[in-house]
């Protein structure tokens, strides 16, 4: 059962010495060293001063982590209420010659500093005598900020080469990092939201990444150090935990998964959560996400930031396992009770989009097609056409989802006179990990199962364990093709 969260991002933001000078503190956030993990507590410290917080249900997982990294954690009533990764490059915040830089926007400005927010990441410089102007710039305004010892030492707009700092060891590396989709990938270089970073031959491989996917990144001295997929946790408490008072104009984030109820051109609501009477709305403006491809009824996951609209997805992380058809003129699908809904899916091209139905033809043959009825409640098929390659759902006879097929490009054959291109059929679940070895992996829900092949093009299974929640892809041959945390 998912639940309401309300966690301030202020308290990921990085705190002074002084504040962490004992851990009986009730709410605190602190930057080092995992020094202890256990099944119920964990413990961060740096040369001088160390944050303990209990693990409980209400925690975000720990699986991902081990003593010896470098995290950032926020607790609450000495609770664990979050917990983020950060690159080794990046030097230790009680160290006075640190240098850091963030590209994202402006959420404060005074005489004497500056605060920017990206993402799950915000940076505060104070402006010294031998800092830049801020002259020119404003609260909102997008901005890349440089600093050398918490002090300001450069400015300017993003998107451009990684500040460099005017103080400190000349040799003090500059570390930088964003989240949220990307928004450009080639073969030099990849921004992420207004971020860009080059790619150089220590860079790690982007394979498997496309633009749109939302990442964490992290680049040093502008170049691509580390790239992460961006599985934010499940909401899993119901009430905001008691936050001190901050210098910072408090960011909070709110989630909830549901239906949408409302949606107009100025707001959306959402219904769902832990009881059909829970409900949150946004408000949404120009600087909203498109709520194009949604409509009144959809099953979605939304985020708002400061009662605004942030982020927006269907919620597809729990269909039933489905089966294309190979022969027949109409896919099929096998359900675990008559009581559950019927979900059929088929990947391969549009042949035929009208009012009330959208026809896809594909799957493991050019005869298996899938037709779907359209009405008030089913997804917005603007920005498709016949012809166009997708993955598409369809419950109860009904379209339920359908996304551009970008995930899995074409493969092609070339002879000296013709151009042969195919296109693979990929099966989905979602659920727990039940099974995982070297050479296989289970995901199931239920009664409902289904086992890959992991062979040598698999993805890494990293990070993954049995008992995760996971949403699978396998292609038309078994073999592992896509894994993710959801």
């Amino acid at each position: 059962m998912r639940r309401l969260l309300l966690i301030p991002i202020a308290l990921l933001g990085l705190a002074t010495a002084g504040a962490f000078a004992s851990i009986q503190q009730a709410n605190a956030s602190f930057t080092g060293t995992i020094k202890t993990l256990s099944s119920t507590s964990i413990t961060v410290g740096s040369r001088h001063h160390h944050l303990k917080c209990k693990l409980t249900g209400d925690s975000p997982g720990t699986h991902p982590f081990a003593t010896g990294d470098r995290v950032r954690i926020a607790c609450a009533n000495h609770v664990l209420v979050a917990i983020a990764d950060i690159p080794s490059a990046a030097k230790s915040v009680d160290d006075s010659d640190s240098t850091s830089g963030l590209s994202g926007a402006i959420t404060a400005l005074t005489s004497t500093s500056i605060t920017a927010h990206d993402g799950d990441r915000t940076l505060t410089c104070s402006i010294g005598a031998s800092s830049p102007s801020t002259s020119g710039y404003g609260i909102g305004d997008h901005a890349k900020l440089g600093c050398a010892g918490g002090v300001l030492v450069t400015i300017g707009a993003p998107g451009g080469p990684a500040p460099t700092t005017t103080a400190g060891p000349a040799s003090a590396p500059t570390a930088t990092s964003a989240s949220g989709p990307i928004t450009a990938l080639t073969t030099t270089s990849i921004t992420v939201q207004t971020m860009l970073c080059q790619l150089g031959s220590s860079s790690p491989s982007t394979d498997g990444f496309h633009v749109g996917d939302s990442v964490r990144m992290y680049c040093l001295n502008g170049l691509l150090y580390q790239l992460k997929r961006n599985d934010t946790p499940t909401p899993t408490t119901t009430t905001a935990p008691t936050t001190t008072t901050t210098t910072a104009a408090p960011q909070n984030i709110t989630a909830i998964n549901g239906s949408i109820t409302v949606l107009t051109g100025s707001a959306i609501t959402v219904s769902g959560g832990d009881s059909p009477t829970a409900s949150l709305s946004c408000s949404l403006g120009a600087g909203t996400p498109s709520t194009s491809g949604f409509a009144v009824g959809n099953a979605v996951r939304m985020y708002c930031l400061n009662g605004a609209l942030y982020q927006l997805k269907h919620n597809d992380t729990s269909p039933p396992t489905t089966t294309t058809a190979t022969t027949t003129t109409t896919a099929t699908t096998t359900t675990t009770a008559a009581t559950q809904p019927t979900y059929v899916g088929i990947t391969g091209t549009i042949t035929a989009l009208t009012g009330p139905a959208i026809a896809v033809t594909g799957g493991d043959s050019p005869t298996a097609s899938l037709t779907c009825s359209l009405g008030a409640g089913t997804p917005s098929t603007s920005g498709f056409a016949v012809g166009d390659a997708v993955r598409m759902y369809c419950l109860n006879g009904a379209l339920y989802q359908l996304k551009h097929n970008d995930t899995s490009p074409p493969t092609t054959t070339t002879t000296t006179t013709t151009t042969t291109t195919t296109s693979p059929a990929y099966t989905y679940v979602s659920g727990q990990i039940q099974a995982l070895s070297t050479s296989s992996i289970t995901v199931g829900s239920g009664d409902a199962s289904m086992t890959c092949s992991i062979g040598a093009g698999a993805p890494s299974l990293g990070g993954f364990a049995i008992g995760n929640s996971v949403g699978m892809y396998c292609t038309g041959g078994g073999a592992l093709y896509a894994l993710n945390h959801r």
